[in-house]
């Protein structure tokens, strides 16, 4: 069933990706024990129940995203924030770049934008149409490939 359903998902979208690099201890230690409380902080990682989990039930090695279990026929987008309090996003665009040189697949299409925190993507009308044109300019791919 898994791989019935790999075979159906064309294109996959990332916005500021805790998976990608979660077995790094950037993103644990970044969101649990981070001295500073922002917004993130403060709607996230306070709350008793998600705290609780976070610390004793989650498989945080477990949990991430192996790129090089992505398909080939699957596009990758993938926005990251540059000053993202939680995940390094740095480190996660050398990733990606490391994973498209290395492999068949596809390059990722990779946004970076400068002077942005961890989710201010939510809130700007710009990003999303942003990222609106990259998904559908991904999409006239997908629909030009399958007309092959």
């Amino acid at each position: 069933m898994a791989s019935e359903m790999s075979k159906r998902i064309h294109q996959i979208v990332l916005l500021d990706p805790v998976a990608i690099l979660l077995s790094e201890p950037d993103v644990m230690v970044n969101f649990l024990y981070a001295q500073e409380l922002d917004k993130i902080r403060m709607v996230a990682s306070s709350e008793l129940f998600t705290e609780y989990y976070l610390r004793r039930h989650f498989a945080w090695y477990n949990s991430e995203l192996w790129l090089e279990d992505l398909k080939q026929h699957q596009k990758l987008l993938v926005c990251l924030s540059e000053q993202d309090q939680i995940v390094n996003a740095k480190k996660i665009r050398q990733e990606l770049e490391r994973h498209e040189s290395g492999t068949k697949h596809e390059k990722p299409t990779i946004v970076y934008w400068n002077n942005v925190g961890h989710g201010d993507c939510i809130s700007s009308p710009s990003k999303w149409r942003q990222i609106k044109n990259l998904m559908l300019q991904q999409e006239l791919e997908i629909l030009q490939q399958a007309c092959r």
